[in-house]
């Protein structure tokens, strides 16, 4: 029995030495500076680096079926002594005549290494899973924020070995250091259809299933972070963030929220309420989802903005957020793009679509291209889509059959110059101040102030992409709640006294608390006061009194 126990900690000793190692090798992996994934340009780039540790930020695309593999590869016994094996073997790196091959690849053994080693049995105890991912260049990541820029798009078959197979999901944000693998060559799949008995109808894909399989490079994962980039971005950590980041700069907060509001203003003609709903569209996100319910987040419609005034608030929003996209709707662009991913049966891939992105990506719909004409049928489905995304927080994607919700995190503000043909938006319409022209010299020289646009990266990095940290302690008193509910109840009385019926309802309610919350996170309070109730019924009024009223 002593033997047992014995046994027992000496296992749990060993697992947890095994555990630390890890953790530390995999610490000490992410403070180097190691080649970059990246920043490879060329073919040349890619075989220069093959075979080396190196580093990838990415975002996951697509997912393929996992895969077995053999880590270790016997020689057969009638070749043990075999001169064919001799010289089968003579050509890897990592063999001597009669010793076996480790992690090899299939599609790199050569026909004699096939004959030679147990390729077509298999032996248990060398059976491996890894799991096969399509990495892509992190989509709508903003200059300011990635750390290297790169002139076009990379992507990247990602194996994921043991415990890490099954811990990933599409559209994760990941940086990822492993062993590249590019061993792109005009003659494999010639030599592969040799192997197979000369087919004429071989095609590569059907050994795994994975498309373009042997023209892209490979990552075998050593260790991953997710969401690496925005975490440890040099402005503002968020390990150096917790719940008590908004007390204790509530000063520094309020100041980076008046100069944002500012710099809103000359954009927005001196507006004070479209600039302020501005700002809470910007920092607002999503934190509850229930039966279909979700609150937190608000979608604005500014309504009544230049082209040019887009151009304006779409630069600003890429100088200050981490991920942004530009969104502007034509009637070509409508017919012409995919914002809704799709599957494609027939070659296996998710073939991406605009809507396809890491979550917190702040979305822009500019309307004010948009010029009368018909909308044809991929033009709808787009509009559908974005619908879909302003309402429920989703992205649908289309696997043929059926229609996948994937849950998102992502902002969207909608500019157009009459109201927007997105009815499911907060609409405010743009009042000009008198003798605001655009001052296109100020702005761009504001724009480019890097020391303001670090105050204000900072500012978004605590009220919005690091909110789950920053935010886990926000409250309603007692009292503000209950002062809230008697307001409501006010509210629904006196419209059935005046108007013959009552518009107020928990939709409009919950509406006015999330504006609350919002206009409380903006000041660098966790707490919703009475004061800042109010002002949210305030506003809200305010933007109401602007609309048009349909009459009857």
């Amino acid at each position: 029995m002593s033997t047992s126990r014995n046994q027992q900690r000496e296992h749990q000793r060993s697992l947890m030495i095994k555990s630390q190692t890890y953790q530390y090798f995999t610490l000490f992996l992410h403070n180097q500076a190691l080649p970059s994934l990246n920043a490879c340009e060329t073919v040349e780039d890619l075989h220069s680096l093959s075979g080396k540790l190196v580093r990838y930020d990415c975002m996951i695309q697509d997912m393929y079926e996992e895969e077995y593999f053999m880590s270790v590869l016997l020689p057969t016994q009638s070749s043990q002594n075999s001169e064919t094996l001799s010289k089968s073997t003579q050509h890897s790196s990592n063999s001597q005549p009669g010793l076996p091959l480790f992690y090899k690849y299939y599609t790199e053994l050569t026909q004699d290494q096939i004959i030679n080693y147990e390729t077509q049995s298999i032996d248990q105890q060398f059976a491996q899973e890894r799991g096969n991912l399509l990495g892509i260049s992190v989509p709508n990541m903003n200059q300011w924020l990635a750390q290297e820029p790169e002139k076009r798009a990379k992507t990247c078959l990602i194996k994921v070995y043991d415990e890490n197979v099954r811990s990933f999901k599409l559209n994760d944000n990941l940086t990822v250091i492993g062993i590249l693998e590019f061993n792109k060559r005009q003659s494999e799949d010639e030599e592969m259809k040799n192997v197979s008995g000369g087919d004429d109808d071989y095609d590569p894909m059907a050994r795994t299933g994975i498309p373009n399989e042997q023209n892209i490079p490979h990552l075998h994962v050593i260790t991953f972070r997710k969401d690496l980039i925005l975490n440890n971005n040099q402005l503002l950590k968020r390990s150096q963030v917790n719940n008590m980041t908004l007390n204790n700069y509530s000063q520094d907060l309020k100041e980076a929220r008046e100069k944002l509001k500012a710099i809103l203003k000359m954009i927005l003609e001196g507006d004070q309420v479209a600039s302020e709903f501005t700002l809470l569209n910007i920092i607002s996100k999503a934190h509850t989802r229930k039966d279909g319910f979700i609150l937190g987040n608000i979608s604005t419609n500014l309504c009544g903005i230049s082209s040019l005034r887009s151009k304006y608030l779409n630069r600003l929003l890429e100088k200050i957020l981490p991920h942004s996209m530009y969104l502007p709707l034509s009637l070509e662009n409508l017919e012409e793009k995919r914002l809704s991913p799709k599957k494609n049966y027939d070659t296996n891939s998710l073939e991406p679509g605009l809507l396809q992105m890491v979550d917190n990506t702040f979305v822009v719909i500019d309307e004010t291209l948009m010029k009368e004409g018909k909308v044809k049928e991929n033009g709808v489905m787009n509009i559908k889509a974005l619908a879909t995304l302003i309402e429920q927080q989703v992205v649908q994607y289309d696997f043929m059959y059926s229609q996948i919700d994937m849950p998102i995190n992502a902002g969207v503000i909608v500019l157009s110059e009459g109201r927007s043909m997105f009815k499911n938006t907060l609409q405010v319409v743009i009042k000009p101040e008198e003798g605001k022209d655009l001052d296109e010299n100020k702005l761009n020289q504001i724009i480019n102030d890097e020391d303001l646009l670090n105050q204000l990266r900072r500012y978004i990095l605590v009220t919005n992409s690091f909110a789950d940290v920053t935010l886990q302690d926000y409250h309603i008193p007692e009292d503000v709640s209950e002062y809230a509910q008697n307001i409501f109840i006010e509210t629904r009385k006196n419209e059935q006294q005046n108007f013959g019926e009552v518009k107020t309802n928990a939709d409009t309610f919950h509406a006015l608390l999330t504006l609350a919350r919002l206009i409380s996170i903006s000041d660098g309070e966790i707490a919703l006061s009475m004061t800042n109730y109010e002002k949210a019924r305030t506003l809200d009024q305010q933007r109401l009194s602007r609309i048009p009223q349909k009459s009857k």
